[in-house]
């Protein structure tokens, strides 16, 4: 056991530096390049937004530095952005998708997804619309990209209600699983439409337990 992030692996120290990037890539950079010039690291671990980890991988091929991929899940983490410092432990969205599909594509016929308005999003919205389409799905409506940050997310569960799909499909990271499905829940989107997505958070079933039963979602961390 270890004491002040401090650990022992056999005869060798180990001390775990931990920082808060607040899901900003500006604050990732910032924060790395304190980590390895100032503190002298020799690992970077994290982080939780692809779009940040990007970021990380840059600035671990530039200094030299080991690159440990978690939690983040983009595809291009080990894709157009792979260089030879990263080294990944966490899922991508091809996991999440293939996990999922296999059961929706048997329980419905047609799709309409939403993801964000970021790299996480885009992987997640082609995987999805990959692997329900090979599981014999069809995608009946362009993707809807919204905004992380978004607050009230009611236009795009009109977008959604009025495609005809028989299901809808989230990709989301962060805190706005909570007022989507809030929306989804007061248009009717939720009574209406089957839907498939790996969210099931304490917050989010905290906030609308009972409209989610029976619903599909695949668990990503045990």
């Amino acid at each position: 056991p270890g004491t002040d992030n401090v650990f022992m692996v056999d005869d060798c120290e180990v001390e775990v530096l931990v920082r808060d990037d607040q899901g900003s890539a500006e604050t990732t950079a910032t924060l790395a390049r304190e980590l390895i010039e100032v503190d002298g690291v020799d690992l970077l671990v994290g982080t939780v937004s692809s779009g940040s980890t990007a970021t990380l991988q840059e600035i671990a091929l530039e200094n030299d530095v080991v690159l440990i991929v978690a939690p983040a899940a983009a595809n291009d983490i080990t894709g157009i952005n792979f260089n030879d410092h990263t080294f990944r432990t966490s899922r991508e969205n091809y996991q999440d998708s293939i996990n999922l599909c296999e059961y929706l594509a048997d329980q419905y016929e047609t799709f309409i997804q939403i993801a964000p308005d970021y790299s996480f999003g885009y992987g997640g919205a082609q995987a999805f619309r990959d692997a329900c389409t090979f599981f014999g799905g069809e995608f009946i409506a362009d993707d809807i990209f919204a905004p992380l940050d978004t607050a009230d997310f009611t236009p795009y569960m009109e977008q959604i209600l009025d495609s005809g799909a028989d299901a809808w499909i989230v990709t989301w990271a962060g805190g706005g699983f909570v007022p989507m499905f809030q929306a989804a829940q007061e248009l009717g989107v939720l009574s209406s439409m089957g839907l498939g997505a790996s969210f099931f958070d304490n917050l989010t079933m905290q906030a609308i337990f009972q409209p989610i039963i029976g619903q599909t979602s695949g668990i990503l961390y045990c």
